[in-house]
């Protein structure tokens, strides 16, 4: 049996039988079906509330309309003080008391909060008062209010996407939304795995357990066996992931909101259809094992290199400029799926992993032509070998080098050496 394979099965069995990887594996889906489930259902299950305001109308003029958020009540009082009594021996248990002046035009409204634990009804007094307000001047210049919401009632336009087959729903959020979350998972795993093959190789060096390891395995199969054993890892918990999230989704009921998410859920549905989906899963996983590849070797190499994690930090940073460069920018080739940005970002091995996918996002042959996209393919395969090949060098020297902080010129020195 290959000794890389032995590496490789070593670590994976140790990394996945680790309490911290169970946990993770277990928590992270809990905590991302929480957010997608709990604002709904918090929603749902809250029973509503109606406020109660006091009113001082002192230009005796306003009315409100009937609202079921709140609740306003007309008190005979000049100003705040009159009510004083009243609200220190919480006869009528007010929510706020707001006091109109004489002249609601020129004048300004005084909203008095009498607590600080509802941070909404300032956002609903004030709405509706501006309401009382609009249907004051109505009267005053004799308009006819329902004239005037039909005058600037909101025009209906569909969003179609014209194509040789004809109109098609256009499904531009949904593609923003596949970028976006692909990205973003990219951005994670390429750093959270990278960094953990930095880790571990860093760890069996300074605990001198590589010393034993090398006399029996050659340092390019420990460190190949060590990044295929993290991808495997980072493959396992991302299947988990999925597969729990759908089912924690699944299982929980949602009364009273479960027509609407269906009815959203359908026209996602509908508009993915029009989607490459197969293409872009391709893509999102190409650019996924080869983004690992990169950066993995690269930190695997400069654990190698290390005793210590702070002097890691002299090479990770420059190392990772590129790809939050990427993410920076994402946002502009999102709007700009075929600019001149855009392609320079998803042809440039070291930032492709994170542009690409949101290119293909948008449409082959259309953000991004047939050759860009097979340019780019083949440079990041190139990229990925010279990369291998440079840091198994530096894995190979730098894993037995201790004593001395590595420079730069260290390891350019190690890269030449045959």
């Amino acid at each position: 049996m290959s000794k890389w394979w032995l590496v490789l099965k070593r670590e994976y069995l140790f990394r996945v039988k680790k309490k911290s990887f169970l946990l993770m594996t277990l928590i992270m889906p809990v905590l991302f079906a929480s957010f997608i489930i709990l604002p709904v259902y918090i929603m749902d299950k809250t029973s509503h509330k109606t406020y109660k305001v006091a009113v001082i109308d002192n230009s005796g003029k306003i009315s409100f309309n009937e609202s079921e958020d709140v609740d306003f009540e007309f008190v005979k009082a000049k100003s705040i003080e009159d009510l004083k009594p009243e609200l220190e021996a919480s006869q009528k248990p007010y929510d706020a008391v707001l006091v109109v002046p004489e002249d609601p035009d020129q004048g300004q409204a005084v909203l008095y909060l009498l607590s600080d634990k509802d941070v909404k009804i300032t956002d609903i007094v004030k709405q509706a008062y501006q309401q009382a307000l609009e249907g004051l001047r109505f009267k005053e210049f004799d308009i006819n209010p329902e004239v005037l919401l039909q005058i600037k009632s909101p025009a209906k336009i569909a969003v179609l996407k014209w194509t040789e087959k004809g109109a098609t729903q256009s499904s531009a959020g949904v593609r923003i939304g596949l970028a976006t979350v692909g990205a973003l998972l990219l951005y994670f795993f390429m750093f959270l795995y990278g960094g953990l093959a930095m880790r571990s190789v860093m760890e069996e060096k300074v605990n001198r357990v590589v010393e034993l390891i090398v006399s029996s395995v050659r340092p390019i199969e420990l460190m190949f066996g060590k990044l295929l054993a993290i991808l495997l890892v980072a493959l396992t918990q991302f299947v988990v992931w999925i597969v729990l999230i759908v089912l924690i989704i699944k299982s929980v009921g949602i009364s009273g909101q479960e027509s609407n998410i269906m009815v959203q859920v359908t026209l996602i549905l509908e508009m993915v259809r029009h989607i490459n989906l197969g293409l872009w899963i391709f893509t999102f996983i190409f650019f996924f094992l080869t983004g690992y590849l990169l950066y993995g070797s690269w930190f695997a190499a400069i654990g190698s290199a290390v005793d210590v994690e702070t002097d890691a930090q002299q090479f990770v940073f420059p190392l990772t400029l590129p790809i939050i460069f990427a993410i920076i920018f994402m946002q502009a080739v999102i709007f700009n799926p075929d600019g001149q940005l855009a392609f320079w970002l998803s042809i440039i091995p070291f930032t492709s992993p994170i542009i690409m996918p949101v290119r293909v996002s948008f449409g082959l042959g259309e953000a991004v032509m047939w050759w860009e996209y097979i340019l780019s393919l083949v440079l990041m395969l190139l990229t990925v070998w010279a990369s291998l090949w440079a840091t198994a060098k530096i894995f190979r020297m730098g894993i037995l080098f201790y004593g001395k902080r590595p420079t730069y010129k260290d390891l350019w020195k190690w890269i030449k050496h045959s």
